[in-house]
């Protein structure tokens, strides 16, 4: 397959090609898992927050196109069609339903920015546990840890 052939449904490549990025990238804005990379690369090294989540994109795209090419050798086009289709379904009414049930009165953001702290709280328990048995002052330790307070100005800089 080359560059500018036309593909089974009418595309070249590269129409092909940016309409990936526009979906995935309009799909991407909504996900929160850029904002989990925002806040690890506030508190930690930025660059090991960009290695680590780029890293974990790569793989998680690399996975999604092996399997997408196993179910397009594996299954019929029109097969293939319904069952997008009835995911499309199925992802609909799990919004319709969210939508039914959810709160007017309810702040999206300030319900993201909860889950966020919770998470964050739990990172701090985890960061408590291991150093329970090392006595000390485990609060301030686990404190400037998240903060990113050290002498050095990033975790695992102070000497």
């Amino acid at each position: 397959h080359t560059a500018g052939v036309m593909d089974a449904s009418g595309g070249s490549d590269m129409e092909v090609f940016f309409r990936s990025v526009a979906l995935v990238g309009v799909a991407e804005l909504f996900d929160k898992t850029w904002f989990m990379g925002l806040i690890l690369a506030l508190r930690y090294n930025a660059q090991l927050v960009f290695l680590g989540s780029f890293t974990a994109l790569f793989l998680h795209c690399f996975l999604a196109a092996a399997l997408g090419l196993a179910f397009a050798r594996f299954l019929p086009v029109q097969c293939l069609r319904y069952l997008t289709a009835g995911l499309f379904f199925v992802f609909a009414a799990m919004y319709t339903k969210d939508w039914y049930y959810a709160d007017p009165e309810s702040d999206a953001i300030e319900a993201g920015k909860e889950e966020v702290g919770e998470e964050c709280d739990l990172e701090r328990e985890a960061l408590k546990q291991p150093l329970a048995a090392d006595g000390g002052d485990r609060d301030d330790l686990v404190s400037k840890v998240s903060t990113n307070d050290t002498e050095g100005g990033q975790e695992g800089d102070a000497a």
